[in-house]
């Protein structure tokens, strides 16, 4: 018993004192829970639709005035690992970023 070590005497418990120890864990995990929720709930959090195959624009750096917000070329996404994406064209250029970073778009083909 950690008692012994601590005070180097044995503690006598209640029952009530015992059955708050065994259900501590439980209600702190349903605590986080709810907290996660409302703090979700309050900032707006959604999930981002990026997934494996689609078409991405990939944020760059903005160096001088006429630069544009995001890279032309257009890679598609090959893997995502939580909120980690990586994309890549076929030319061998492979890009790793935050989903933060890159913004899924739709292209349309031209029927005639």
């Amino acid at each position: 018993m950690p008692c012994i070590g601590f005070f180097e005497r044995i503690v006598v418990l209640l029952t009530s004192q015992q059955d708050i120890h065994l259900t501590a864990p439980k209600r702190n995990t349903e605590a986080n829970n709810s907290m996660k929720c409302y703090a979700d709930k309050r900032q707006r959090a959604k999930e981002n639709p990026v997934t494996t195959g689609d078409t991405v624009l990939v944020r760059q750096p903005k160096l001088n005035k006429l630069s544009t917000p995001y890279d032309p070329t257009l890679p598609i996404v090959k893997e995502r690992k939580g909120t980690m994406i990586t994309a890549e064209r076929g030319d061998r250029y492979k890009v790793t970023r935050n989903v933060s970073m890159l913004h899924s778009i739709q292209i349309q083909t031209a029927t005639g």
